[in-house]
């Protein structure tokens, strides 16, 4: 039987076009890149939503707060295998007003509830791999959400390592890798939805030996 991962995260699971807003196809978002090199020994969930945040309700779109939703989620697509969580960019905007620690309180909580729910099979809870945030490029345009952004994206990193030593998951730092496209400073292109997909074959395949 296939293992069943949910890939819960924000546009950058979704496949957000850096610059255009439309959404890249399925064989060039991770994803399904995922499914297409794993061989069908992995069914792949995507559950990416554009501007979904770990935990705050954004006055500008409803139904972003993936706290909110991530029981349901998790309800929906039961059993699970592998449950990776790819959230925090858009908990930096200038407009919530967050602190890091904040950040990492509400990620802290995700991880918990994933972890102490009967969401696995025979009522084991899913292995659970966390990835840090692609750190956002420097962004000059006064308008963008993401003015002086980049330095919390940086710390985070280290914050999330913390968050997977002390809740025993597994975690992986893609930002040494995988880099936002310079066109908006914050959405995956399709040459870095690749390198993502590429580390989380190798990711899974450890996770599951």
């Amino acid at each position: 039987m296939a293992k069943r991962v949910l890939c819960f995260g924000n546009s950058n699971t979704w496949g957000y076009i850096p610059g255009i807003g439309e959404r890249f196809d399925y064989n060039s978002r991770w994803p399904g890149i995922l499914a297409r090199n794993l061989n069908g020994k992995y069914q792949i969930i995507e559950e990416g939503l554009n501007g979904r945040t770990i935990a705050w309700d954004d006055p500008t779109h409803n139904g972003r707060n993936g706290l909110k939703y991530l029981i349901p989620c998790l309800e929906t697509h039961r059993p699970l295998d592998i449950v990776i969580v790819l959230l925090g960019t858009n908990d930096l905007k200038n407009y919530f007003n967050g602190s890091v620690q904040d950040i990492v309180n509400n990620m802290d909580k995700t991880i918990k509830i994933i972890k102490e729910g009967q969401y696995g099979s025979d009522g084991i809870p899913p292995q659970i791999l966390l990835l840090s945030i692609p750190h956002i490029l420097k962004i000059n345009r006064r308008d963008s959400s993401f003015i002086d952004a980049r330095e919390k994206s940086i710390q985070l990193t280290a914050h999330y390592r913390e968050i997977a030593l002390n809740n025993h998951i597994n975690f992986l730092d893609i930002a040494t890798t995988v880099k936002p496209s310079p066109i908006d400073g914050v959405h995956l292109n399709k040459e870095n939805h690749k390198k993502l997909a590429q580390l989380l074959i190798q990711k899974i395949k450890e996770i599951e030996n």
